[in-house]
């Protein structure tokens, strides 16, 4: 059977249906609030502040901790956290088992495992537990006190870590939808927009972070300080430069 074409009301015991409902509204919430935190935080992570900036500035690290420290919670919450009185991707597809015509179980069942949820959530789940209970929701002394940077950074789940543990919580969520698909993504950050031919349109976080190359003494420098560009250009690197050149070409300036 494919469920995702198949009316909820042929799937689920009626009596359930609203429960269902709510606890699927939730969940979406909170992955539309994951979707748009990592889609900021890889923007501000990607973005090249080494090559504008002396060093990133406070601000930005400061979203960044916060956005990262915003994942990682509601991964916890809806990937790990296995208290029965919590709301879990986990505890709502043991909700809808209870709650599938029986006969269709082991159908459902085989297409939960082709996901392999669980094998991606228990390859990262220790590092998970380990930041949120130690470092973010709580803070151990002990904990803080015997980890250093090294070791820090072993824990710290990466950019492509995030990525992979976001988007199997996704496809969990889309199968829990069935025929009810939601869209995991608020309309401004989308990549299901098309615009017209020759028409794009830049979001408010590559706007931002546009604007702090467009405006940097770096990028500007060969029109405004000549006498100082032919020294600082060669101690840039073939790969700064080619960023600064196509940040150049971007704001209709000449390559360097």
């Amino acid at each position: 059977m494919n469920f995702e074409l198949v009316d909820i009301s042929e799937i689920l015991n009626s009596d359930w249906i609203d429960e269902y409902t709510t606890q699927i509204d939730h969940v979406w919430h909170q992955i539309l609030q994951l979707n748009t935190n990592m889609f900021i935080l890889e923007k501000v992570w990607k973005f090249p502040f080494e090559v504008f900036c002396i060093h990133e500035p406070l601000f930005w690290r400061a979203v960044s901790a916060s956005l990262y420290e915003s994942c990682i919670l509601i991964i916890s919450k809806l990937a790990i956290n296995s208290h029965k009185s919590k709301l879990s991707l986990n505890r709502l597809k043991n909700e809808i088992r209870k709650h599938l015509k029986p006969e269709l179980l082991s159908e459902f069942d085989l297409k939960l495992n082709t996901l392999k949820f669980d094998k991606t959530v228990n390859k990262l789940k220790s590092r998970i537990c380990a930041l949120r209970n130690n470092r973010i929701a709580h803070y151990d002394k002990e904990w803080n006190s015997n980890v250093d940077i090294p070791k820090l950074n072993k824990i710290v789940l990466n950019l492509e870590e995030l990525i992979e543990i976001k988007s199997k919580i996704e496809q969990l969520f889309n199968v829990l939808c069935f025929s009810k698909k939601h869209s995991t993504d608020f309309m401004e950050y989308s990549p299901l927009i098309i615009w017209p031919k020759g028409e794009t349109k830049s979001t408010d976080i590559e706007e931002l972070l546009d604007n702090i190359a467009k405006h940097s003494g770096i990028l500007n420098m060969p029109e405004e300080q000549s006498e100082f560009w032919t020294h600082y250009r060669q101690q840039l690197g073939e790969h700064d430069l080619g960023i600064l050149n196509k940040y150049r070409h971007k704001f209709g300036l000449s390559n360097v």
